[in-house]
């Protein structure tokens, strides 16, 4: 788990962060997750949900986790939310871990 606050040149609309950005933050946060713990691995699949805009120049955190694994496949999920707990963005990967 991370916060960051996202500074307004990674804005597309007035106050709101590009989804690309938002997309960037939740891959990297189930990559560095396995990182963190010893594990090298590459995303081989992604999806991301969109629930609402995400914010530019507020504290949000983000959160990456395992919902499984089968020998070297495993299946992460990550958030992006408010201060308040609000959740904005949500992804879903299959990360590959590599030697």
């Amino acid at each position: 788990m991370t916060t960051k606050v996202v500074p307004r040149e990674y804005q597309s609309y007035t106050g709101v962060v590009h989804g690309g950005i938002v997309t960037t933050m939740l891959d990297e946060a189930m990559g560095s997750y396995l990182f963190r713990n010893g594990e090298h691995a590459v995303t081989a699949r992604l999806n991301v949900r969109y629930r609402q805009p995400t914010p530019v120049g507020e504290p949000l955190t983000i959160t990456g986790w395992i919902e499984s694994r089968r020998r070297n496949i495993v299946d992460m999920k990550a958030t992006i939310a408010l201060a308040d707990g609000t959740v904005t963005a949500e992804g879903t990967a299959r990360m590959a871990v590599v030697e």
